[in-house]
């Protein structure tokens, strides 16, 4: 069984590396057993942040990790300094080089209200209240542990969800209509075509993502609030980036999201 302690030493070792920038070549203890254990080390991380949350990323749960744990989603915090606009001023994101380091095309959801904080329980016309806007967007998944996508959920969560930032481009035209076939997205790594699609509404889109990270803020005692970004979930796929690698994000109309990834 694992204790407090060693949950406070994984969440210790993670924020620490992701300060200095710090590779680690191993998983700093043992994957916590539960997704309740893994949240648990998430919040012992965010409490070493001086700096507020400001936005989460919503991720898939696939395959065995799906099956053994009950769930096809998993949240981790934005914190403040990590979420940029798109534009001329936007240029280089800067990564753990040696550790993971990937770029997602995704919705970007932000709310226009606080979701109550006694409110446990969501559902989908609930959770469309609260936003405010849908905009192209991407995620700038990365962790200092190189294989943090590839283990277990739980070393995902634990790694403040496997999320180095987002980035918010322009409203999608339209988005009220929720015509998910129009958000067709493609993703370029140095002007390669690395992926193509339009998001999942079999596993209920951008606003199950909503929906779920509502209830799992919630429950852990962290209700959204008014202005969050909410990144919904890769839609072409993960794409690995290191430096020197260039990246395009083109969501039919909005204006493509361009940037250089540096060590």
């Amino acid at each position: 069984m694992t204790s407090n302690a060693e949950f406070e030493a994984i969440a210790n070792a993670i924020v620490e590396a992701r300060k200095t920038s710090q590779c680690l070549d191993a998983f700093p203890g043992a994957p916590p057993p539960t997704l309740n254990d893994a949240y648990a080390v998430q919040d012992l991380a965010i409490a070493q942040h001086p700096s507020p949350i400001v936005g989460w990323k919503v991720a898939g749960v696939l395959g065995a990790n799906a099956e053994k744990y009950g769930v096809d989603r998993l949240v981790g915090p934005v914190i403040e300094g990590t979420r940029w606009e798109t534009g001329p001023n936007l240029s280089n994101i800067s990564i753990i080089e040696g550790g993971h380091a990937a770029v997602e095309g995704e919705i970007v959801a932000i709310l226009n209200q606080d979701a109550p904080a006694d409110k446990l329980d969501w559902s989908a016309d609930e959770a469309r209240a609260l936003i405010g806007s849908l905009h192209a967007g991407v995620e700038i998944a990365g962790s200092p542990y190189p294989r943090a996508d590839v283990e277990p959920s739980t070393v995902t969560i634990s790694n403040l969800g496997n999320n180095l930032g987002m980035i918010v481009g322009d409203e999608l035209p339209a988005w009220r209509d929720w015509a998910l076939e129009d958000w067709r997205c493609k993703s370029y790594v140095d002007d390669i075509l690395v992926g193509e699609n339009i998001p999942n509404r079999a596993t209920g889109g951008p606003l199950e993502s909503v929906r779920f990270l509502l209830e799992n803020a919630a429950r852990r005692g962290r209700p959204l609030e008014a202005g969050m970004a909410i990144c919904t979930g890769a839609i072409t796929g993960v794409h690995d980036v290191k430096p020197g690698s260039r990246a395009r994000i083109q969501f039919a109309g909005a204006d493509p999201i361009t940037f250089n990834i540096s060590g």
